[in-house]
């Protein structure tokens, strides 16, 4: 069951040519959750570019959505302000340090940073550590591309990223491997200059089969 993976939130891919996930499994996943009572967000991960979009996505039941920036541009702000009226949260992708200052002039208050160039189709490992020194302290921070084992978490922890999205980590690993891992991970510090409390964790289940919302999640 999903009470037996100890995260703080489920990223769901709803664009079908990429991620092979519909917009219905927001509906579905938020019942299931309910069933179990389950208070998880679920943040919907889609390719979003305008304010109906938003307003969709928060009506079904998606608690935050990502937006990003390299797709977005000029119309981030507006996109912002949109998630305000309706009451859901955004967080806004950015891969590079251009993209990170727009991104804050914009007024985006929680920042993901990919390690995965989407202009460029590449995975830069450290690309999230090179960045973390430059997000201001009020902002909340989260980091996505690559998570994959402890080790790997535990950098993004120790550099003072408040939140970690384990993908492959999670999705399609058998119980008996994932459980512990999410277990260990959740007992990783920030850094002294972000306090010492453990970094929340979000399992992205944008690669997951669509088939994978029609079974019980194994325990």
């Amino acid at each position: 069951a999903l009470s037996a993976f100890p995260i703080d939130a489920l990223c769901l891919g709803i664009d079908y040519e990429i991620y092979g996930g519909y917009p219905e499994e927001i509906s579905k996943t938020k019942r299931r959750l309910q069933e179990e009572n389950l208070t998880i967000p679920i943040i919907a991960k889609d390719f979003i570019v305008a304010p109906i979009h938003i307003a969709m996505l928060a009506e079904i039941g998606a608690d935050a959505v990502i937006l990003i920036t390299t797709i977005l541009g000029s119309t981030l702000e507006d996109l912002l302000n949109t998630c305000t009226l309706v009451g859901i949260e955004a967080l806004v992708e950015v891969y590079t340090p251009n993209e990170l200052r727009f991104a804050l002039n914009a007024g985006a208050s929680a920042i993901l940073v990919n390690n995965f160039d989407r202009i460029n189709n590449e995975f830069t490992p450290n690309q999230a550590l090179g960045l973390r020194d430059l997000i201001p302290p009020n902002i909340i921070t989260a980091v996505t591309g690559g998570i994959t084992d402890f080790s790997s978490a535990a950098r993004y922890a120790a550099a003072g990223y408040d939140a970690l999205f384990l993908d492959s980590a999670l999705v399609g690993s058998p119980p008996e491997s994932s459980r512990p891992l999410v277990q260990r991970i959740r007992t990783l510090s920030r850094s002294p200059l972000q306090g010492m409390t453990p970094a929340s964790i979000a399992a992205d289940l944008s690669f997951a089969s669509s088939s994978y919302y029609d079974n019980d999640v194994p325990s």
